[in-house]
């Protein structure tokens, strides 16, 4: 049940930030003063990738993949789905993009070449993302606000990698209502030391 509720949300999700481009994203009334955001460096960790190119409407079907072979497998995930996307629709042909879905996974857990399921090991990385879950209908907007954000010249990071949402559901819950953590891989801009890298701030 849980992923097909994963495949109806992210289709939707896909589908609010195709009709996005081209044209102003409107910004929800009140978002820029209660959003923040955080930095986040995680230890390396070892994923299941399921890698794929074409259009982010493909990405719920493709989460469910990951999750029904987790599951087939005995194995318990160690961290929720979260995408990388690799590029941005409004300029690439929806065909050409290209993602990753991935789930942290206990070592040695076996690949599935089979199943398109390859396993990889992360190295540490930094991430800046919304401290609170953001809404599907939200997510466009959100993102415009973390770029804007991020443009403010006396900001630590710098954006060093793809876009990032890690996806919050709970059984029970509506398509309409789950909602994700959204952001990118950044790096410390240079000559900032590592106490200085936590930019918790608010996003307006």
């Amino acid at each position: 049940m849980l992923n097909k509720i994963f495949q109806i949300a992210l289709v939707a999700l896909a589908f609010t930030v195709i009709s996005n481009c081209g044209r102003k994203n409107q910004k929800p009334k009140g978002l820029e003063n209660w959003l923040f955001f955080k930095y986040k460096k995680t230890d390396s960790m070892t994923v299941v990738t399921l890698n794929r190119t074409g259009p982010y409407t493909e990405v719920g079907k493709a989460i469910g993949e990951v999750m029904d072979w987790l599951k087939a497998k005995g194995i318990t995930p160690s961290s929720d789905p979260f995408v990388f996307y690799y590029n941005d629709p409004k300029v690439t042909p929806p065909e050409s993009c290209s993602w990753a879905v991935c789930v942290q996974v206990p070592p040695g857990t076996k690949p599935d070449q089979n199943a398109g399921i390859l396993l990889q090991n992360l190295p540490p990385m930094g991430f800046l993302v919304t401290a609170q879950l953001v809404r599907l209908e939200d997510i466009p907007a959100t993102y415009e606000l973390i770029l804007n954000w991020l443009t403010k010249e006396q900001k630590m990071v710098e954006i060093a990698g793809p876009a990032v949402e890690v996806y919050s559901i709970q059984e029970g819950i509506p398509p309409e209502s789950i909602k994700a953590h959204i952001g990118f891989v950044v790096k410390p801009k240079e000559g900032i030391t590592p106490e200085e890298k936590n930019p918790e701030e608010g996003g307006g």
